[in-house]
C-alpha cells in the first residue's frame, strides 16, 4: 500500500494552485477548455524525467521508482526528449 505524504501533498497543492492561477490570469480572460491534459502533461513529463534523473536514465530503475512499466518509461521518455520536458501554456501540446 502507498504511502501518504501530507508535506509533499500540501507542497504539490499550493504549486499547482498558484501555477493554475498565473496561467488563467495569462489567457486575459480566453476559455481554457483543456486544463486537465495541460496539468496532468506537465507533471508526468516532469515526474519521468526526475525519476529517469535520479536513476541514471536506466528505465528500468525509473519504472520501479515510479510504479509503472519500463514500456511505460521508455514511451513517456521519448516524449519528454521530444518536447524537453516543456508544455506550452497555451494549448496544452509539447515544444
Amino acid at each position: 500500500m502507498p504511502h501518504s505524504h501530507p508535506s509533499l501533498n500540501q507542497g504539490f497543492s499550493h504549486s499547482l494552485s498558484d501555477a493554475l492561477d498565473a496561467h488563467l490570469q495569462n489567457l486575459n480572460g480566453e476559455t481554457c477548455g483543456n486544463l486537465h491534459h495541460l496539468v496532468i502533461s506537465a507533471v508526468e513529463e516532469q515526474l519521468v524525467a526526475f525519476a529517469l534523473k535520479q536513476c541514471g536514465g536506466n528505465c528500468s530503475q525509473a519504472a520501479r521508482m515510479l510504479g509503472i512499466s519500463r514500456t511505460t518509461v521508455m514511451r513517456k521518455k521519448s516524449g519528454v526528449a521530444q518536447g524537453n520536458g516543456k508544455v506550452s501554456a497555451n494549448n496544452g501540446t509539447k515544444r
